[in-house]
């Protein structure tokens, strides 16, 4: 029930929400939902994502590249 208001907040803009629905994608064994929300999380600047990443343990290769690319677009926003 909670995961719905946790959507409906993520499509309102709420990053918090989003990076929690991330959460709830892994939990529930979606890896590449939980991707697909953290991303979006981290292309606005949510820094606790990183925390999120290190946590996750990617299971195939496209994962693998996603993460990559995660990491490198947290780099490019904490250079700014």
């Amino acid at each position: 029930m909670a995961k719905h208001y946790y959507k409906l907040a993520a499509i309102g803009g709420d990053v918090i929400a989003r990076f929690d629905l991330g959460c709830f994608e892994k939990q529930e064994g979606n890896m590449n939902r939980a991707l697909k929300h953290w991303h979006i999380a981290a292309s606005v600047g949510m820094s606790i994502l990183c925390i999120a990443l290190e946590k996750c343990t990617p299971v195939d290769m496209q994962q693998k590249k996603t993460m990559a690319e995660l990491y490198k677009h947290i780099q490019l926003i904490w250079m700014r």
